[in-house]
C-alpha cells in the first residue's frame, strides 16, 4: 500500500474543513449582528423617548445625529444580511463527477492516483470557498464598523439631547 500523498490530501482536507467551520462561523455572527442592529435601533429610540417623552421632537445638530445613527443602524443590518448570503462555491457534481469514481474510468486507478483526483476536486471547492467566505467577512466587517459608528452617534445624540 502505497502512502505517498497522504499528508498532502489530508492537509487539503483539514483545510476544506476549516473553511466549512468558518463560512458556519461567519453565517452565526451576522445572524448576530442583524438581532444587535435591529436591537440598538429599538433601545436607541426607546431611549430617547425615555429622555424627552412621548412628544419628542429632535431639531438641529441632535437631529441629524438621530438620522445618522438610523442609518448608520440600518447599514449595519443590510451589510450583515449581505454577509449571511449563502455565496455559491464549487463542489464536485454526483453525477458525472462522482459517479464516474465508482464507473470503470477510475475504478481501476491505484490508490496515489485516487488521492491525488480527490485532492484536487477538495482544492476546487477550496478555493471557491474561500472566495466567498472571504466576501462574507469583508461584509461583515463592514456591519461591525457600521455597528461601530451608529453607537458613537449614538452616544452623541444623546448628549446633545440631554
Amino acid at each position: 500500500m502505497s502512502d505517498q500523498g497522504v499528508v498532502y490530501t489530508t492537509f487539503i482536507a483539514t483545510e476544506l474543513t476549516r473553511e466549512y467551520e468558518r463560512r458556519a462561523r461567519i453565517d452565526s455572527r451576522a445572524a448576530a449582528t442583524v438581532t444587535a442592529a435591529t436591537g440598538l435601533l429599538t433601545v436607541a429610540v426607546a431611549a430617547l423617548a425615555l429622555i424627552r417623552g412621548k412628544d419628542l421632537q429632535v431639531h438641529g445638530l441632535a437631529g441629524a445625529l438621530v438620522a445618522a445613527t438610523t442609518v448608520a443602524f440600518l447599514v449595519s443590518a443590510v451589510l450583515a444580511s449581505v454577509a449571511a448570503v449563502n455565496w455559491q462555491y464549487w463542489v464536485a457534481s454526483p453525477d458525472p463527477t462522482l459517479q464516474s469514481m465508482l464507473g470503470e474510468e477510475h475504478w481501476q486507478d491505484t490508490e496515489t492516483t485516487a488521492r491525488n483526483n480527490v485532492g484536487s476536486l477538495n482544492i476546487e471547492t477550496l478555493t471557491t470557498l474561500r472566495h466567498g467566505n472571504n466576501r462574507k467577512s469583508a461584509f461583515l466587517l463592514g456591519a461591525l464598523l457600521a455597528q461601530v459608528a451608529a453607537t458613537l452617534l449614538l452616544t452623541s445624540a444623546v448628549v446633545a439631547i440631554a
